[in-house]
């Protein structure tokens, strides 16, 4: 796994946080939107004191 809960994840709106994340399902943001392990690479992968709101 990439990405754990509470995590964020780059993507072309701006990082999203992770709200749910497992193998099977892969990774849903707070957006709603669910993203498969292949979709975004580590370095994609934010901690919470990276991200500036």
């Amino acid at each position: 796994m990439k990405a754990q809960v509470g995590d964020f994840i780059k993507t072309n709106n701006g990082p999203r946080r992770v709200v749910k994340a497992d193998e099977a399902n892969g990774y849903e943001l707070e957006n709603g939107h669910v993203l498969a392990e292949s979709d975004f690479s580590l370095e994609d992968v934010l901690l919470e004191s990276e991200v500036t709101r």
